[in-house]
């Protein structure tokens, strides 16, 4: 490199130097040789006088044809178009540290080889014909045959695998750090290193930084840096980003390059600039606008609230929220908070003791060649047993089978099976490819030894099938199955109704990969987290922190309080729908002394007592639509006052983070029975009422209630249960009604008050 800076390599290959060791001597900063105010061309006089015995001009072609990798690093270079910045703007840098303002809109991708589209280029037919692997790997031969398509397919995988390389390799980025960084981080870092001390940059970007656990050093600069941090949903397209999906996230950063402790303006959730700039002017009169206005339009209108400072004690209690106690403060995962008022909510869930912390450890006994010594062995596990495709082509355990089977040991779910607090939600039809292929399954006509369908059944004897299922940690006599346990879908959607989706599954159910399930050493830790995840509270926080993958870290950081026998009981009859989960109601239910209804809708008797039987039979279970929903919300009350949340945060809660849910509550009509009789909810199709076996559109049934109809009778073809498609008839008493779940929040936390404050007097 000295040869090339200073001359010195001669057309004949011989060295204009006395010896290599003169090349080995630190070369002056030739900038600090320029006098004050001097032009930049003198930079070359200052070169000129450390050349006094090697003043010879270098033939750099010569060089590069002896020196192999040069010629190779020049071929690169001028292919990829590399921009150094710090040598382009060399002289910027030096006189002014850095550059008093940078603006950007860096790139949102990851590098990433992708061979398929690489062929698709040379031989079209390779993406469309949809191959197998083994096809792949044949037609790529075929494709590649060619010595031009072979020289093509390969410049572009160095190229790709370059420039994974370069993003990902931490000496060049020593703020985002190695690995498959996002272009935009790559961005971010050079944004610290080019702003001048006093400078600032502004990016727009994405922020799959400050959820990624491994980001951590990354974020200890960021929050270091970071003046103003604005997070924008891009649903309304035509003022933001057309080309993006409407679900994407992105913020405008404001980044200061003088590094000192948290302190930053943040807005969530935003929808237009102008909504910052609203928000910014406001002054704090009104109640905070929600996403979304009664009419179902997004809401872009500002308020103060909205307006949350991020300094050193927020950060805290979000890191209590989103870490262990062994990272650092200032390296914790970002939780937004949507307003001032939903960061006190932060502050309170914290003071919990998260899921891990409060189930005890089990100690067992080891021996090692030091002698024997006490491990502490958690005392709940997560699996997620069959990976789709290596339980099928890898162990040969499980095979793709849609049918019903005779016992829960032969099912392997899917996540579309089961939704919050319903291990029976859907059923996959006799034909299933799609997820769009299952049936919505009826409650209430189950019999009691029902199991729905499933997509896969074992491949292998039932004693080296259970032979490959995961073993339990602290029972090394059972398997992750030979438990009641809490199944989780692996893949959060943030955008849905409801995002965090859970249910108790039976003993002996499997599921693939796309299912966790966590097992517990205790039956009463099951159902309380049971009923903690089925509730709106816990849900919050997902659809706060942006996770959009459950595992078992993010189950262990849920805060966690016993939510008392009340919601226990009502997730136990939420849960015990079949004669699979008598084992778990015999256990349990005698043993709580739950509360009565808190309402007194004759709707809520139809299903029995409330304490449902000793010994379980089907009248232990809640059925009716009504009913369940009560359920859920008696749970949502009783898991709020256990975390110490107000009934105004209940509310806020429900009012900013379940725009979903809030139209379906306002779009549902229930009858005398408790049954749903019409609904808008896109997650119960052919439920209710039909017309030529189709739910009529919402402008026809309310022509429907206008005649205020005492009967409603249809015809229907189900197809959820053993024996093939049935016709059956459903008939809907009116009156018909929709509920409020505002009101039935406030009421039900009313009654739970008084009833605790009664409790505490006696």
């Amino acid at each position: 490199m000295a040869m090339i800076l200073e001359g010195g390599f001669m057309p004949d290959g011989s060295l204009a130097a006395p010896s290599m060791a003169e090349f080995s001597d630190p070369a002056p900063d030739f900038l600090n040789m320029l006098e004050p105010e001097a032009p930049a061309k003198d930079l070359f006089q200052a070169a000129k006088r450390r050349q006094e015995t090697l003043f010879r001009e270098t033939d750099v072609d010569a060089l590069v044809n002896e020196v192999d990798w040069l010629g190779v690093a020049g071929g690169v270079a001028a292919r990829e178009r590399f921009t150094h910045f710090d040598l382009i703007f060399a002289d910027v840098l030096k006189a002014r540290g850095g550059f008093d303002v940078i603006v950007g809109n860096p790139p949102w991708a990851k590098p990433s080889w992708n061979e398929a589209d690489i062929i698709g280029d040379i031989d079209p037919g390779f993406i469309t014909r949809k191959l197998s692997a083994a096809e792949a790997r044949q037609a790529r031969s075929i494709a590649l045959k060619k010595e031009p398509d072979r020289k093509a397919f390969l410049a572009a995988f160095a190229s790709v695998k370059g420039a994974m390389t370069v993003t990902g390799a931490a000496v060049m980025h020593p703020f985002a750090g190695g690995g498959q960084n996002n272009l935009y981080r790559c961005f971010i870092d050079l944004s610290f290193r080019l702003a001048a001390p006093e400078g600032f940059a502004a990016l727009i970007h994405q922020d799959g930084h400050l959820t990624d656990p491994r980001a951590g050093s990354f974020r200890r600069a960021w929050y270091g840096r970071i003046v103003k941090h604005f997070d924008f949903l891009n649903v309304v397209k035509t003022k933001n980003f057309a080309e993006v999906a409407h679900y994407a996230r992105f913020s405008l950063n404001i980044y200061s390059n003088k590094s000192s402790n948290v302190n930053f303006t943040n807005i969530t959730y935003a929808f237009l600039p102008s909504q910052v700039e609203e928000s910014l002017r406001h002054d704090g009169a009104g109640v905070i606008p929600t996403f979304k206005t009664l009419n179902g339009d997004w809401d872009t209108r500002g308020h103060a609230d909205r307006v949350v400072t991020i300094d050193g004690s927020a950060l805290a209690a979000i890191h209590a929220l989103t870490e262990d106690t062994a990272v650092p403060v200032d390296e914790a995962r970002f939780l937004q908070p949507y307003s001032n008022k939903m960061l006190q909510v932060f502050r309170v869930i914290a003071a919990a003791p998260s899921l891990a912390d409060v189930i005890d450890p089990i100690i067992e006994i080891v021996s090692t060649p030091d002698g024997e010594r006490q491990v502490e062995i958690p005392g709940w596990q997560m699996s997620s047993i069959w990976h789709e495709t290596g339980a099928q082509k890898g162990l040969g355990v499980i095979h793709r089978e849609t049918r019903f089977h005779d016992k829960p040991d032969e099912m392997v779910i899917s996540g579309p099976m089961f939704h919050v607090g319903n291990p029976f939600y859907k059923t996959p039809k006799a034909v299933c490819r799609t997820k769009a292929d299952f049936e919505i399954v009826d409650l209430n006509k189950c019999p009691d030894d029902y199991l729905p369908r499933t997509n896969y059944s074992p491949s292998v004897g039932m004693s080296t099938y259970r032979s490959q299922l995961p073993r339990c940690r602290w029972d090394h006599g059972k398997s992750h199955v030979d438990f009641y346990r809490l199944s989780f879908r692996r893949m959060i959607n943030l955008n849905s109704e409801r995002s965090l989706i859970s249910a108790i599954i039976s003993k002996g159910i499997c599921h693939i990969h796309a299912v966790e399930s966590a097992a517990f050493n205790s039956i009463e830790y099951a159902v309380a987290s049971a009923a903690q995840c089925s509730s709106i509270i816990i849900d919050y926080l997902i659809k706060a922190s942006g996770v959009t993958n459950f595992n078992s870290g993010v189950l262990g950081k849920f805060p966690w309080q016993n939510p008392g026998d009340t919601a226990k009981h009502r997730t136990l009859r939420l849960a015990c729908l079949t004669h699979a989960y008598a084992g778990l109601w015999n256990e349990l239910a005698h043993t709580l002394r739950p509360l009565p209804w808190h309402s007194r809708d004759p709707r809520l008797i139809i299903e029995g007592p409330m304490e449902g039987p000793v010994v379980w039979d089907r009248n232990a279970a809640l059925r009716n639509d009504f009913v369940r929903r009560m359920a859920l919300i008696e749970i949502d009350v009783l898991v709020a006052q256990s975390l110490g949340l107000t009934l105004d945060q209940l509310i806020d809660i429900y009012r900013i983070y379940f725009p979903v849910l809030q139209q379906n509550e306002a779009g549902t009509w229930y009858d005398k029975k408790g049954r749903i009789a019409w609904s808008c909810s896109k997650g119960l199709p052919g439920v209710g009422y039909l017309e030529e076996g189709r739910s009529p559109s919402r402008r026809r049934w309310e022509q429907i209630l206008e005649s205020s109809p005492r009967l409603l009778d249809c015809e229907a073809v189900i197809d959820f249960l053993p024996g093939g498609p049935q016709q059956v008839i459903r008939t809907f008493e009116g009156p018909f009604d929709m509920c409020d779940r505002v009101e039935d929040y406030k009421r039900a936390w009313d009654y739970f008050e008084a009833h605790k404050e009664k409790g505490a007097a006696e």
